[in-house]
């Protein structure tokens, strides 16, 4: 008979902490390009880092990527 798992595995841990370190980091980098870019015209890449500051996913891709 099994035992069932009260908690994490070490690679579940690991994988919550690396995501807890990089989705802050990745947002922040979002917002801070956004403000850094606000006397710029308004174009498609300032509108899509405006949606992502609400919708955390978006904007922490955008500020990961740096790109945009």
């Amino acid at each position: 008979m099994m035992r069932s798992n009260k908690g994490y595995t070490v690679v579940e841990m690991l994988f919550v902490l690396i995501a807890l370190a990089i989705v802050p980091v990745g947002w922040i980098a979002n917002v801070v390009q956004l403000v850094h870019h606000i006397d710029e015209p308004l174009n498609a890449h300032e509108i899509l880092r405006m949606v992502g500051v609400p919708v955390f996913p978006l904007g922490v891709v955008l500020g990961w990527l740096g790109i945009f």
